[in-house]
């Protein structure tokens, strides 16, 4: 009986063991998944800081660029976090849904939304109107915004974030509207194809990457997409060579090659 009970007590204390030392595991496990998420996170928010800097300092940009003169020497002044509104205006319309040139990104997807504070001016005037007469001036907020317009969803989607900054945008010499400045960043699989596809036919280099998708890809007018639950989220790419790419049909990870071709890109799987 003394010995029974003995083996008893042993299975339990080794039951106990086994308990905490799973308990051990899971929370070490745990704290290295939370660490990697940070870590993550914190990239993705210096990448946003990056990119931010880079539209709003470089005159490449949006940055605005002004020329001044001393002792008949040209100096080219480059005012930073001021934008350029005519600038602002040709990005609305010629990077709406791409990424610009001068800021491309090919391991994320981005969108940039710009957008001046609503100003309101009283005063009173005595000089050119009658006394005591109040005058109200008010300018309405103005928006501009350009980058990549739908990004990874549910399973496609590994981590996003968003970053503001104040900045001031240059209409002309008489008006400079305060303002801020968004960049959304997304992590995801359409994110990393797009920007396999991108980078292949800007650089004109061959790569291969393995990549896994959660869902089918499809490529279509100029447009790589993801097929989630019977809806299509897609990527304009910026190529101006044909690709040819026949498109992924099953959830997997595959191996990816690139292959320029003349003026043809081709993507095999």
């Amino acid at each position: 009986m003394k010995a029974e009970t003995n083996f008893f007590m042993n299975g339990i204390y080794l039951i106990l063991v086994l308990v905490v030392i799973s308990l051990v595991l899971n929370r070490v496990a745990s704290l290295q998944f939370a660490s990697t998420q940070q870590e993550k996170g914190f990239e993705l928010r210096d990448r946003s800081m990056l990119l931010l800097e880079t539209l709003s300092n470089n005159v490449n940009c949006l940055a605005y660029k002004e020329s001044g003169n001393i002792d008949n020497t040209v100096l080219n002044l480059t005012l930073h976090a001021i934008l350029d509104k005519q600038k602002l205006n040709d990005f609305n319309s010629k990077f709406y849904d791409v990424q610009p040139d001068c800021a491309r990104d090919f391991n994320y997807g981005y969108r940039v939304e710009i957008i001046t504070l609503p100003i309101n001016i009283s005063s009173v005037e005595t000089e050119f109107t009658k006394p005591n007469e109040q005058l109200n001036v008010t300018i309405p907020p103005m928006s501009w915004s350009f980058g990549n317009l739908e990004f990874s969803q549910k399973a496609a989607s590994r981590e996003s974030t968003s970053i503001s900054i104040p900045i001031d945008v240059f209409f002309d010499s008489t008006m400079v509207l305060p303002g801020k400045m968004t960049i959304t960043l997304v992590d995801g699989e359409l994110e990393k194809i797009r920007g396999f596809i991108d980078k292949s036919c800007i650089t004109g280099f061959d790569y291969q990457q393995s990549l896994t998708f959660h869902y089918p890809v499809s490529f279509e007018a100029s447009k790589v997409c993801l097929e989630i639950s019977n809806a299509k989220v897609c990527q304009k790419i910026s190529c101006d060579k044909t690709v040819d790419f026949s498109g992924i049909s099953n959830a997997g990870t595959y191996d990816i090659y690139s292959k320029n071709e003349n003026n043809t890109l081709k993507i095999v799987v």
